[in-house]
């Protein structure tokens, strides 16, 4: 069974066949092609199959690079942020201190006309730094102060200290110990604040004039008041002076001073050791190197007092006698 063609029918996809396009399939005279029409339909859909593909491949490559650089896009932002960090800054605090406003010799009596008040930052002060003028009542320069420094509590120090200026020079198990003395016993007047000597005592002891050596190497802080070193030789022989000795040493000097007469004998600058002679005390016999002495001198004792010297005694006409003292 034969199929109708769509010419058969008179009409190509529900279009009614044009007049003259049917019949022979001529038109206007001429012989229609049906081929060649179908032909150029064939290429015309093809292109449009090409484009269609094309432009879906674009438009899949556009989607895959956005999603791309979707998926990327918040792992640069997490990375760019990463690296700030916002921290928050204390801020800097100021305290209002006292400063001098010239420079302070050391024992100068403080006032107020001498500071003014300034603001620094806290940072930068020490935890003993004034901070109000009422802390330099009555107070004086311990040390040299320079200017627009701001003023620390260890620069200054009490009145007492600078009226008496000993005090800072006596060591702690030190004492200082004023006698009186002479031209004699002063050694001239050169016995000053400075000089070292040793202190001996003249006395009468167990009936012989005796004469000890108390004290070594004692420093004199003072003569007639007078703390510097240097003498003016037409100043008046002092007839004081003021030694530092040990606690022991100054109990020794007081006593000694109320039995009998103390002489200073003058230390040079160098010499700061003991006492190179091993005796101890010399008595006039001693001095005189009496030879009948040692005839009558029946026997001989020596003891170690509680000094821890090593004393003699001899044994005269039934009587002991003290003979010396050694180390």
């Amino acid at each position: 069974m034969r199929m109708k063609r769509l010419s058969d029918w008179g009409h190509t996809a529900g279009n009614p066949v044009r007049p003259e396009l049917r019949g022979n399939g001529s038109r206007h005279g001429q012989r229609f092609n049906h081929s060649r029409f179908t032909n150029s339909s064939s290429r015309q859909s093809m292109i449009f199959l090409c484009l269609g593909g094309l432009i879906g491949t674009l438009v899949v490559l556009a989607l895959s690079v956005a999603s791309l650089m979707m998926g990327r896009g918040p792992a640069k932002a997490e990375a760019a942020a990463a690296p700030v960090v916002v921290t928050e800054t204390a801020p800097v605090q100021y305290s209002r201190v006292i400063v001098p406003v010239r420079n302070i010799e050391k024992g100068a009596a403080l006032n107020p006309q001498m500071f003014t008040s300034v603001v620094r930052p806290r940072s930068s002060l020490a935890s003993t730094t004034i901070t109000d003028i009422s802390q330099i009542e009555g107070k004086f320069a311990r040390v040299p102060i320079n200017a627009h420094f701001p003023l620390i509590l260890e620069w200054t120090t009490d009145e007492a200290q600078i009226t008496n200026p000993l005090i800072q020079r006596i060591p702690t198990g030190f004492r200082a110990v004023t006698i009186n003395v002479n031209a004699t016993s002063g050694v001239e007047g050169w016995a000053r604040a400075g000089a070292r000597v040793d202190v001996h005592w003249i006395a009468e002891l167990n009936g012989e004039r005796t004469a000890t050596r108390i004290v070594e190497n004692a420093q004199i802080l003072s003569a007639e008041r007078q703390v510097e070193p240097s003498a003016n030789p037409s100043a008046p022989i002092p007839t004081t002076v003021t030694l530092l000795a040990q606690e022991n040493d100054a109990q020794k000097i007081s006593l000694a001073a109320t039995a009998g007469q103390l002489i200073l004998h003058l230390r040079g600058f160098d010499d700061s050791g003991k006492a190179t002679s091993p005796l101890h005390s010399m008595t006039v016999n001693d001095l005189l190197g009496n030879k009948e002495d040692e005839k009558r001198v029946q026997g001989l004792v020596r003891i170690r007092n509680h000094d821890g010297f090593l004393e003699e005694l001899v044994l005269m006409d039934g009587n002991l006698v003290r003979k010396g003292q050694v180390r």
